[in-house]
């Protein structure tokens, strides 16, 4: 009973029947992404270049929202806050 066969070996699943225990450590690293830049240097480039431009341009918000709110800011704000 002293030799296992490969499908009850407790080895770690190494490849090739080393009977070793798999470096997790150069696993993490490439899931982790630490031997590669998060950012490449042209992508570093364009995030210089990078300018926001947010709005809303949705049916809901220009025929419904933007009228309503206009419409309470003008009616409830008191003329003195402007």
């Amino acid at each position: 009973m002293s030799s296992l066969t490969a499908a009850n070996r407790n080895d770690g699943g190494s490849i090739g029947g080393g009977g070793g225990v798999p470096d997790f450590s150069l696993i993490m690293k490439f899931l982790l992404g630490i031997n590669r830049p998060y950012v490449t240097e042209e992508g570093a480039q364009k995030l210089k270049q990078y300018k926001y431009q947010g709005g809303d341009t949705g049916f809901v918000y220009r025929y419904l929202y933007n009228p309503l709110a206009l419409k309470i800011v003008e009616k409830f704000t008191p003329e003195y806050l402007a």
